[in-house]
């Protein structure tokens, strides 16, 4: 990782699936998940409805009125970054990639389960952090490689990194 520099040189810095997958990152789990709706979707966590032993009141996923007043259930935080491993499975070679997205999937779906067995997340809140990670990878990687009209090629990439480069210097 010592080589993965701004050097003209760095094996990071040829072509864009390193910058994508820092940008969905920063996107799907930490923006949209822990940003976007942990803190402005008041779903109690379910060790503190009721129904189970708290004193805050079950809200469904789609209600975003509830109890909880900051880091609340919905979307599960843990298992959006697990999801967010199909950001890798995107980029491996074809006929990996398959097993690179079985792989990815079967990964966020245990630490959703696991999420779920300690109480603190319903099925909707890690099934929907899946989701969420999914489409804001899949619009990158669309974005980036697959959509012809928006395809950034590596040559584009590199002069704009270069010009940020310039401008911290």
């Amino acid at each position: 990782m010592s080589r993965c520099g701004w050097s003209r040189s760095s094996p990071c810095r040829r072509g864009s699936r390193w910058h994508s997958n820092l940008v969905t990152l920063a996107i799907a789990p930490g923006v949209v998940a822990n940003l976007v709706f942990k803190e402005h979707w008041g779903r109690p966590r379910p060790i503190d409805v009721t129904e189970f032993g708290g004193d805050e009141h079950f809200r469904p996923w789609w209600d975003p009125r509830g109890d909880c007043p900051k880091n609340c259930s919905f979307v599960a935080g843990e298992p959006s970054g697990a999801f967010w491993t199909l950001a890798g499975a995107a980029v491996v070679p074809p006929h990996w990639r398959a097993l690179a997205y079985a792989m990815a999937l079967a990964f966020g779906a245990a630490v959703g389960i696991l999420r779920m067995a300690a109480g603190a997340h319903f099925f909707t809140d890690w099934v929907f952090a899946g989701l969420f990670s999914f489409l804001v990878i899949w619009c990158a990687h669309g974005w980036l490689y697959r959509w012809p009209r928006t395809r950034t090629s590596d040559e584009a990439v590199e002069r704009a990194l270069e010009r940020i480069e310039a401008k911290r210097t």
